[in-house]
């Protein structure tokens, strides 16, 4: 028996010492005293119960995603052990051209392996999900930090990248290394939108309760075939693969009790808007 049948079996069983109990002539104090000790066994057990199934469900995920991340990374890995091939028959036999075919090869190998890591990081932001702690952070100096990530990525892509509005965000209570994965990938989405470049905008604002945050790009629009299956793991469209990406961001915001909106519109680009609850003091930090 797991240890969340063991659990659900006891519900019923203090239940029915409860009912035994009231059978019986007891004192009025020991009454309340046996009936405050019951509620708070039955609120105990229901908040353990609660967390084993909460355990379980991420296990059963983690697992079936695992199983097609096993799958997916053959792709990448086969492209990898291709081109290390096409490198050392153009050092055993040199030709003319031997060096633009290597410095083809190699770029190949720099964007599969940073797609394996990709996966990797997206995998191990899903699995810490569940034991992250969080804590306040200034929204805005947390987004010039992502941003400062990504600068170099997009100065040599041809982007143009804009930060706007990140003075007196607040305060979110966040995972920093985590909820920067989730900003990442939206980024890192956006570039990818522009392979002739273009400017990227990160944008911020604050309500009443909460930070408010945009990510816009301005390319291509996301397709009708693209936008029904946008948030899912390790679909394809056609030739298109999208690894773990979008999926990440919108568990991870989720976790941090936010929202994530998207609008896209052919020649006005796409935004992304994520919406993050403020914490008490952030309320009067500027």
């Amino acid at each position: 028996m797991t240890n969340a049948e063991q659990a659900q079996g006891q519900l019923p069983e203090l239940a029915a010492l409860r009912q035994c109990l009231t059978e019986l002539a007891l004192p009025p104090a020991v009454r309340q005293t046996l009936d405050s000790a019951f509620t708070e066994s039955e609120k105990r057990l229901q908040q353990r119960l609660e967390q084993i199934m909460s355990q379980v469900q991420c296990s059963v995920l983690l697992g079936d995603i695992a199983g097609k991340i096993i799958h997916e990374i053959r792709n990448p890995l086969n492209a990898i052990f291709l081109h290390v091939d096409v490198v050392l028959g153009e050092l055993q036999c040199p030709t003319l051209d031997s060096r633009t075919q290597m410095m083809e090869s190699l770029s190949d190998i720099r964007m599969e392996v940073r797609r394996l890591y990709d996966i990797m990081q997206d995998y191990l932001a899903l699995a810490r999900l569940a034991i992250v702690q969080y804590e306040p952070e200034d929204m805005g100096n947390f987004l010039r930090e992502c941003g400062r990530v990504m600068q170099e990525q997009a100065r040599t892509r041809g982007v143009m990248l804009h930060l706007q509005g990140l003075v007196r965000l607040g305060s979110v209570s966040l995972h920093k290394g985590i909820l920067q994965r989730a900003f990442v990938n939206l980024l890192q989405r956006a570039l990818d939108a522009m392979p002739q470049g273009g400017t990227v905008t990160l944008r911020g604002r604050r309500t009443a309760s909460h930070s408010v945050v945009e990510i816009r790009d301005t390319g291509s629009a996301i397709s009708a075939e693209q936008f029904d299956v946008l948030f899912e793991s390790l679909y394809s469209t056609g030739s298109e693969w999208t690894g773990l990406g979008l999926y990440v961001v919108r568990e991870i915001v989720v976790a941090h009790h936010g929202t994530i909106d998207v609008q896209s519109a052919p020649g006005q680009g796409t935004t992304f808007t994520v919406t993050l609850p403020l914490v008490a003091m952030g309320m009067h930090q500027s």
